[in-house]
């Protein structure tokens, strides 16, 4: 039995070991996850603030409050930056200040050459002068990355992740870059961060497997075993040490059991030879109304002939009954303990109960960090609500649910003291004592604040599109009407008709890329002509200044330089090889004047009638936007000439 005993406790030490192995394992995969999880969401954020970054350094004054408030809401610093080096935006500083530009642009070169996140190793702030990560999104401008938006990660906040991640004591965690570089440090990392780690370190930083164990010993003279693991969105290692004298433990504890176990056994076996054929039979008869007391059955009725081995006897039947009704106590407050616990701890909604006056009784971790305040400045208090209106509501609730005795759904709406405000789905239930009066009520709430914010984007968004699609088909239902109006027969009047369409799609491509804005006015003739004249772009001449026209205006001017540009393919300039088009505009006090000049083409005469193209110029202009249009025939080329109210567009300079 020793010698079974004794390779137990060795196979339970070997196993012990290696769960501290799998254990430092598993720390370095949740290090990395943490700090996976909060680059992510880092980048989430400059993604979208991406989409913002202006065209113009006009427009940077908007741009810089919002890049300013997206930074206080993740914590960290946002800066624009050019190929160059040069800072565009800093929220350090204000948008009139000087700002300074980087030097060495190497780490953030991988984000002008692919759209990807780019997480860089410690590099210099050039504001701070201290070591700083960044983390790079690319800011593409037609096709092209001209600028990248990053934001600072300080080493310092990474300690949080360790701790986080489960650290036992006195176990080092640290993480390192891809140069072996220290970015964070579970102990002395005033001293580390921003230093080389050991070269055992830096190898396993630097290597080729992204996980597995080496042994060192660390700057402060301490041996280890160590557990990395390299993260694939960073590129950083997560190294979790375990001292050498903490994975010994469990082979001399198990060392320490064989030879106390040893001892007793001789000394067992010793008291055992001489005692035994004096208390053998009583203590059999002891065992076996042990074992009857154990099972809920009354003992043998046979009384032990020794003394003290009554006494025992009687003790037993009395602490069988008493351990039987603890047992059963003990369990169920166990049971009921553990679920509330795990309940309470393991869920992101707010539990919580409340006395006849509102006062609360208990509460979770949740409800703590939305009320901003510890348990002991809660408990027992009613006046925690910072809004008034929000505590009388919360109030009146409370005591709907205690006087009706019922349970109720309810939203609730509380700001918390960041100045945050959140709607909760709250369900009360009345609290009662034994006799079934009601002494106040528990509650859980549910953050429904995401969910209510959708609901209302959504009907925007719906209330938009709507709208628009009513003017799309408004538009349609016209076209279709004069072309039936004015073709020969079917297969005409679906040429014409497709042909218009895929006009007006072609304006809608640009309003998209342009987020329903508007469009530049160079975008909208080029999207109109280079149908026409396919590879031979030379053939259309445009000067003009850029120009940005209002979302009307892009729909029914499209619509114009179709039927001149199909005019021109059928019978202009456009007909033979040799045809050129020139298309200017200009400012003309509060009119955009806008020229059409045809060359080099068959000789032009005026047409005998007024066509479907020469309707739907001058309805769309003259009415659709209060514009006018002037259309000559010249031999040399037919000519147009639009005015446009300046109102119709704004400047993109």
């Amino acid at each position: 039995m020793l010698a079974f005993a004794g390779a137990v406790i060795v196979e339970q030490a070997r196993a012990e070991r290696a769960a501290l192995e799998r254990r430092a394992a598993e720390i370095a995969a949740a290090t990395n996850r943490l700090i996976d999880t909060h680059v992510l969401a880092v980048e989430q954020a400059l993604r979208v603030l991406a989409i913002l970054v202006p065209a113009t350094a006009d427009d940077r004054a908007t741009f810089h409050r919002i890049a300013t408030a997206t930074a206080e809401r993740i914590g960290k610093p946002i800066v624009l930056v050019d190929r160059d080096g040069q800072q565009l935006v800093s929220t350090r500083l204000n948008l009139d200040a000087a700002l300074p530009r980087r030097a060495d642009m190497a780490p953030l070169a991988p984000a002008f050459e692919a759209d990807r996140l780019v997480v860089t190793d410690l590099v210099t702030g050039a504001l701070t002068g201290r070591p700083v990560a960044l983390i790079a999104v690319p800011v593409r401008r037609d096709g092209a990355t001209a600028m990248a938006l990053a934001a600072g990660i300080d080493p310092t906040e990474l300690g949080d992740v360790l701790r986080e991640a489960g650290l036992p004591d006195p176990w080092i965690a640290a993480v390192v870059d891809r140069k072996g570089i220290f970015v964070a440090r579970s102990h002395q990392p005033e001293t580390f961060i921003g230093n080389p780690a050991r070269p055992e370190l830096v190898a396993a930083a630097t290597g080729g497997p992204m996980e597995g164990r080496f042994d060192n010993v660390t700057w402060e003279g301490v041996a280890q075993t160590n557990a990395f693991r390299r993260s694939s969105v960073t590129g950083w290692t997560a190294v979790i040490g375990i001292p050498r004298e903490v994975l010994e433990a469990p082979q001399r504890r198990a060392l320490a059991l064989l030879a106390t176990g040893g001892a007793f056994a001789g000394l067992a076996l010793l008291l055992a030879a001489v005692f035994a054929h004096r208390i053998a039979a009583p203590v059999r008869a002891l065992q076996g109304a042990a074992l009857a007391l154990a099972h809920g059955e009354p003992p043998p009725a046979d009384e032990p002939r020794i003394r003290e081995l009554v006494d025992v006897r009687q003790a037993f039947e009395t602490a069988a009954a008493i351990v039987r009704e603890r047992n059963a106590a003990k369990a169920e407050l166990e049971r009921t303990t553990a679920l509330l616990a795990a309940v309470s701890a393991s869920t992101p909604d707010l539990i919580y109960a409340k006395d006849r006056d509102s006062r609360m009784l208990i509460a979770n971790a949740a409800v703590l960090a939305v009320i901003g305040k510890p348990l002991t400045e809660v408990q027992g208090r009613n006046d925690f609500y910072g809004d008034p209106a929000q505590a009388t509501a919360i109030r009146a609730n409370d005591r709907a649910v205690m006087e009706t005795g019922e349970t109720q759904k309810l939203e609730e709406t509380f700001t918390s003291p960041d100045g945050v405000t959140r709607v909760f789905l709250s369900t009360k239930s009345p609290l009662r004592d034994a006799t079934g009066a009601v002494i106040g009520l528990v509650g859980v709430s549910t953050d429904i604040t995401d969910r209510k914010r959708r609901e209302e984007h959504v009907e925007l968004l719906m209330h938009e599109l709507s709208h628009r699609t009513k003017n799309l088909l408004a538009v349609i239902q016209a076209l279709a009407r004069q072309l039936m109006r004015s073709s020969t027969d079917t297969a005409d009047f679906e040429q014409k008709f497709m042909a218009r369409i895929q006009a007006l799609a072609r304006a809608h491509d640009l309003l998209v890329q342009q987020h329903w804005q508007g469009a530049p006015l160079a975008d909208v003739v080029g999207a109109q002509l280079w149908p026409f004249v396919g590879s031979e772009r030379g053939r259309v001449t445009l000067d003009g200044p850029p120009l940005m026209l209002r979302l009307e205006a892009v729909q029914n001017l499209s619509l114009v330089l179709h039927e001149l540009a199909t005019n021109a393919s059928k019978y202009g300039a456009l007909s033979v090889p040799t045809g050129t088009i020139a298309i200017r505009w200009r400012i003309d006090g509060d009119q955009l004047v806008l020229t059409w000049c045809e060359a080099g083409g068959p000789p032009v005469t005026p047409p005998t009638r007024r066509g479907f193209g020469h309707t739907i110029i001058e309805r769309l202009l003259a009415q659709g936007l209060e514009s006018e249009v002037t259309l000559d025939y010249p031999p040399a080329g037919a000519q147009a000439s639009l005015r446009i109210p300046v109102a119709q567009m704004v400047s993109e300079g």
